[in-house]
């Protein structure tokens, strides 16, 4: 167990701005620093670190984390293992005290790792050049990129005499397999001569608390600049593919270590941009892996595009046959965004449009989440296919799953009084964004992030998901007009030209501020106040235990003390019992 002058040391030492840059693309806001929110899904940065407070905290979900806790978090290991590896980062030496059950399964974790770091550094070395064609002009200097890359990957042969653990290596090329730590976590091994019956041609290190195929890519932690310079990852298939780019100087390639892409894996690609290309083997697996791997980034709100591989060949082919420059030439003028081919492809069948294919088309642009963008793909389908705008959204309509909109945004008008006070909130930030809200210690906070904070402090989330990635964005200091998401855009256009009765001024002399601050984020409150205790209510009066009653009048009494300040406030009376 580490001792509490270690975690002490740790804890003076790290800093929440240099360990946050390991994972995240940070951006300069004032003095702070936002990102996009490593503990919840989004398209816009909310989470903002403080390297002066050292926190960082999402406006929009309400998580918080310091230097441990990040990096918990990111490695999904333990609170021991985290404090381990920030210590290796800074240098601090680890003190130990006798163990516990929980720290014997992190040093089973540690001892793992430490078994692959030996292995790693007893590799053999490992010439690449059988396979290499000679056929480019720069057959030599892409030789040497290779050599290069291979050891810059650590990548080498087995030796003979393999400890136990590891001897399914033997007669293997092995490529050791890294977390976004820098760890090597396990092993892929390929076979290097003809496989046989019962020969497989690769083999991989077992599943542990240190190896999950289906949380790794392969080579993400040698392309995280890369990634965040480029916008974009170069998703291929296997580990050869990956050295191929890399050595070809396409430093944004990573890959799937040979199995399907998985949601953490789209979790782990979200943190570092919301762009990927797909270059999956032309096989008939590799064929409809595109079309499985696409959906489900279009799903969670990615843009994707497609690099066509020419001729049957995998990225590492094309590398040895044809060289770099032909590989470097197939990412710079051949890839292609993912839903134009796709229409592309419905609409160039021999004998006219495929309806099948047209079906297909709509089910993927359904999953994308603008609706200017559905609706500007709808027109490129309908261009392409010559098939009306007005009969694709019918389709688009009747097919199953939940309808797309496609029309305008939605206007105040006709909306329940909750949604009407959220949306007026949300306006009122919009009208302010450049605000600056003088809190009682005399800190200032601009208007639209201080909102946030008291509605994460009260447990308020607003409902729609759109106004929460609004408010982020002008939380983290965004400007409304410089905002290119079609949907939040359209939003923004809708906020500005439906104003309800009760809405504030568009601007409001500095003093005054602070009040119509609070007024409105109380008039939002209010409903949202009065339907918790309602709710709350309902499960204190089916409550069967004694802690679970408990738990219900403690929150009954926060809600009561939230609806008391509501009511003196707003001058209304105040929620003071509840019937039951």
């Amino acid at each position: 167990m580490i001792t509490h002058d270690t975690l002490l040391r740790v804890r003076e030492t790290a800093r929440i701005d240099e360990v946050a840059a390991g994972y995240l693309t940070l951006r300069r806001s004032g003095k702070d620093l936002v990102a996009l929110c490593p503990f919840h899904d989004e398209r816009h940065p909310s989470f903002r670190i403080s390297p002066a407070l050292n926190i960082g905290k999402c406006f929009s979900c309400g998580e918080a984390a310091d230097p441990i806790r990040l990096v918990r978090h990111m490695e999904g290991c333990g609170f021991e293992e985290a404090v381990r590896l920030l210590a290796r980062k800074y240098g601090i030496e680890v003190e130990e005290e006798r163990g516990t059950e929980e720290a014997g399964r992190h040093e089973a974790r540690q001892a793992i790792l430490r078994g692959n770091e030996a292995f790693a550094r007893s590799l053999l070395p490992y010439d690449p050049a059988e396979g290499i064609t000679g056929e480019d002009e720069n057959g030599e200097e892409d030789l040497r990129a290779l050599r290069e890359t291979f050891s810059h990957f650590g990548v080498g042969i087995c030796p003979p005499d393999a400890p136990e653990g590891f001897r399914r290596f033997r007669r293997r090329l092995v490529f050791p397999v890294r977390i976004t730590g820098g760890q090597i976590a396990g092993f892929a091994g390929r076979y290097r001569g003809t496989e046989g019956a019962g020969t497989a041609k690769y083999v991989n290190s077992d599943d542990s608390e240190a190896y999950h195929k289906g949380r790794i890519l392969y080579g993400l932690y040698e392309a995280v600049r890369a990634v965040r310079a480029e916008g974009d990852v170069l998703l291929c298939e296997g580990y050869k593919d990956v050295i191929a780019f890399h050595a070809a100087g396409i430093r944004h390639a990573a890959g799937l270590c040979g199995t399907a892409l998985t949601e953490d894996h789209v979790r782990m690609i979200r943190r570092l941009t919301g762009h990927v290309t797909l270059a999956l083997d032309p096989d008939p697996a590799g064929r409809a892996a595109p079309l499985r791997s696409a959906r489900l980034l279009l799903a969670r709100g990615c843009e994707v595009g497609l690099l066509p591989l020419p001729g049957g060949m995998d990225p590492d082919e094309v590398f040895r046959r044809q060289g770099a420059e032909a590989l470097r030439r197939l990412v710079r003028t051949e890839a292609v965004d993912y839903l134009s081919h796709r229409i592309r492809e419905a609409a160039g069948r021999k004998g006219g449009p495929d309806a099948g294919g047209i079906r297909d088309v709509l089910g993927e642009i359904r999953l994308v989440g603008s609706p200017l963008a559905v609706y500007r793909r709808m027109e490129e389908l309908s261009k392409a296919t010559g098939i009306p705008l007005d009969v694709l959204r019918e389709e688009l309509s009747a097919s199953p799953g939940e309808p797309v909109r496609t029309g305008p945004a939605e206007v105040a008008t006709g909306l329940p009084p909750a949604r009407l006070r959220e949306r007026a909130l949300l306006r009122f930030c919009l009208a302010n964004h450049d605000r600056m809200f003088y809190a009682g210690d005399g800190s200032g906070i601009s208007l639209p992030a201080w909102v946030a904070s008291e509605l994460s402090a009260g447990g308020m989330p607003l409902t729609e998901p759109a106004h929460l990635d609004l408010l982020a964005l002008l939380s983290g200091g965004g400007h409304p007009d410089g905002i290119t998401d079609e949907s939040l855009s359209a939003l923004i256009l809708s906020l500005r030209s439906s104003y309800p009765e009760e809405g504030p001024p568009e601007r409001l002399p500095d003093e005054l501020l602070p009040d119509e601050a609070e007024r409105q984020l109380f008039l939002y409150a209010e409903p949202f106040i009065h339907d918790r205790l309602q709710r709350t209510a309902a499960r204190l009066r089916s409550a069967t235990s004694t802690d679970e009653r408990a738990t219900c009048l403690k929150e009954l009494r926060d809600c009561f003390a939230l609806s008391d300040r509501i009511g003196r406030a707003l001058g209304s009376q105040s929620v003071r019992r509840v019937e039951g």
